[in-house]
């Protein structure tokens, strides 16, 4: 048997840990370990047997096993590589407004200590990288996306920001390899409003029985505050974080995002990127046929 037989593809910073944790619940539901594996965005060359054996080695009897790596959608390299090893596998696409989602993935790497610059001031460094048409594409964009990996903090060293907010390309990247039926697209609000009918929903989609109880629809991975920024940063630093199961991780995270808020967006820049992402979110309605008129200017 070739598995996994499902993969969460992102985007980054629109659900997909909390997708997770939810959709892991159910019995005859395996995710691999880590919960992002490398394999299909810089391991690849290492064969699919080491991606199977490294990351499923707990697979028994289970209907779906499955992986979550956020950037699989991003890279133009990536369907490729699944088409190749993975024919039969069905997705699971989780998309966020762009803006929204590019100031958080921000903010996260700010927490992690990966990012030295102003979102305003990353914004525009992105910009130049497309400008100078470095789009990650092909085996030469594949060797210079994993040679930007940094392990300590599992962020990459490229700034894309911007366009990993560009979901009708990444999605057409996709459809033009795999027949559209075996897609689940879904918006980070459905997420967050009504968590419980979407997970069933994804259980239905996936095969298995859409009525085991749920224990948990606690959010995960929320944003940190600005606030204890400092002493996020110093348990990463001292490797703290990374000793503490992903469950105790998750909550203690869970907890410090309730003591305050992250930053506020820039109005100028907001604008400046909610004008610059109108023809791509009007391409993405007409792809999913669907009414994305939430993603505007508050």
């Amino acid at each position: 048997m070739r598995f996994p037989n499902f993969l969460i593809l992102g985007a980054l910073k629109s659900g997909t840990t909390s997708l997770y944790s939810y959709l892991g619940q159910h019995p005859d539901v395996l995710f691999a370990t880590p919960k992002e594996p490398l394999f299909f965005a810089q391991e690849y060359e290492r064969g699919f047997e080491f991606y199977q054996q490294t990351c499923f080695p707990a697979v028994r009897h289970e209907r779906a096993v499955g992986e979550a790596c956020a950037v699989s959608l991003f890279l133009p390299f990536v369907p490729d590589r699944i088409k190749a090893t993975l024919p039969e596998a069905r997705f699971i696409v989780i998309l966020r407004d762009p803006v929204q989602r590019a100031f958080s993935h921000w903010w996260m790497k700010q927490t992690l200590g990966a990012e030295s610059l102003s979102f305003e001031d990353a914004v525009a460094d992105n910009f130049r990288r497309l400008a100078a048409g470095k789009r990650f594409e092909g085996e030469e964009g594949a060797r210079e996306w994993a040679a930007g990996h940094d392990p300590a903090t599992m962020t990459n060293a490229a700034r894309f920001y911007v366009d990993a907010g560009y979901y009708a390309k990444q999605l057409r990247n996709y459809y033009a390899r795999f027949p559209r039926d075996r897609f689940k697209v879904v918006l980070f609000d459905d997420v967050q409003r009504n968590p419980e009918k979407l997970v069933r929903e994804l259980w239905l989609f996936l095969g298995v029985d859409p009525e085991v109880p749920l224990r948990d629809l606690v959010p995960h991975n929320p944003a940190i505050p600005a606030s204890l920024l400092g002493l996020f940063r110093l348990t990463g630093r001292l490797g703290l974080r990374q000793r503490l199961p992903p469950s105790v991780g998750w909550r203690l995270r869970n907890w410090a995002a309730r003591l305050g808020s992250p930053p506020r967006i820039e109005v100028a820049i907001e604008d400046l990127l909610y004008e610059h992402y109108a023809p791509h979110n009007r391409a993405l309605e007409e792809l999913l046929a669907c009414d994305l008129s939430c993603w505007a200017p508050r």
